[in-house]
């Protein structure tokens, strides 16, 4: 049975509650195997990172250039929605002025229909006013009506008088 390197801690007999319990005198290793292998993995894992890095750093360039290109999207977008809002704004403050001119036409209406109202009652007032004095007309003329009837009876009458007075006198 040959005899173990010192460095190999997975012998039984090599470490044992920390202390070192055997070593052994033929030591052909420079460095232990644990530590071999952990630099094989490194190795291999240097050399799979080493292989992946061209395609990564690809991807890296097509993601940032992906990046870039949302970036210039975003800020156009950002510019439109920008001038939108400012649109809007002056929409909104053209509205603020429409809708005050149209509270004061409102106020201007509202005392324009009141004084047609209060006209419109002087108006009924004074129609109220014509139709008494068109019934008082038209009682008037019924009275002149049977004052010029009699008149020209009394005329007819007069008229035939002055005939026979004037035949009598002939």
């Amino acid at each position: 049975m040959s005899q173990r390197c010192h460095y190999d801690v997975t012998h039984p007999k090599v470490y044992k509650a920390g202390r070192k319990l055997w070593s052994g005198t033929d030591c052909r290793h420079t460095e232990p195997r644990w530590e071999r292998t952990k630099a094989n993995n490194l190795k291999l894992q240097l050399n799979e990172y080493r292989t992946k890095l061209p395609v990564e750093r690809d991807e890296n360039r097509k993601l940032t250039a992906q990046l870039q290109e949302a970036q210039d999207k975003n800020q156009k977008l950002t510019a439109q929605l920008q001038e939108e809002q400012d649109k809007n704004q002056k929409l909104t403050a053209q509205l603020q002025e429409e809708q005050d001119k149209n509270q004061e036409l409102t106020a201007k209406l509202q005392e324009q229909q009141d004084k047609n109202q209060e006209l419109t009652a002087k108006l009924q007032e004074q129609q109220d006013k014509n139709q008494e004095l068109t019934a008082k007309l038209q009682e008037q003329q019924d009275k002149n009506q049977e004052v010029t009837a009699k008149l020209q009876e009394f005329t007819f009458i007069l008229i035939n008088i002055f005939n026979l007075t004037q035949i009598q006198i002939m």
